[in-house]
């Protein structure tokens, strides 16, 4: 359901170009699809084998090969011997703006996994959405982790295997929402 403030709150944010406000309309989906929809494009679980598309290389990607997507492995992403501004475009109001987004979703390379490129040297492979990585297997949404094996949404824990959306955890085993907590099972 759309309130009254809802509307408001989206004239508040609409765009103005050119002198011209370009009105945001109303939502015609309730808000779990909305939500549901938006978050389609987020993918921290899924692992595809894929090749970077500068050193033909074989990867892991979070990007699916049949997505039609460009992708980089996380070295040649971060070496940035390719130029970003290539791919810009200039705002062309003569089109709709999500045809404009669509053109730059298709075009733009994208990293195949998201985190730090240090995680291969530090053997946490197969890990996505992840940075200060040891020693991890199979880890996603997570930072500062070590000695961890198929968990999610993990922080700064350690000795861990088959937990999810646990912090400051040691020593555990399919924990769940735990935090502080140490030799559970």
């Amino acid at each position: 359901m759309v309130t009254d403030k809802d509307l408001e709150f989206y004239d508040t944010i609409s765009p103005i170009f050119h002198g011209k406000k370009y009105r945001i309309p109303s939502p015609t989906l309730c808000f779990d699809e909305r939500r549901r929809r938006r978050l389609c494009f987020y993918n921290q679980r899924f692992l595809y084998k894929n090749v970077c598309a500068i050193t033909g290389k074989n990867i892991i990607s979070r990007i699916a090969p049949d997505r039609g997507l460009t992708t980089y492995s996380i070295e040649a992403w971060s070496d940035r011997s390719w130029d970003p501004k290539k791919f810009g475009i200039p705002m062309n109001f003569d089109i709709p703006f999500f045809e404009q987004i669509h053109h730059l979703i298709k075009t733009t390379p994208y990293q195949n996994l998201v985190g730090s490129s240090h995680n291969a040297t530090n053997n946490a492979l197969y890990t996505n959405h992840t940075s200060e990585l040891k020693n991890c297997y199979l880890i996603s949404n997570a930072n500062q982790v070590t000695d961890a094996y198929y968990c999610s949404d993990i922080k700064k824990s350690e000795q861990c295997i088959d937990c999810l959306s646990c912090s400051k955890a040691k020593d555990c085993y399919e924990c769940v929402a735990c935090h502080d907590v140490a030799a559970c099972l």
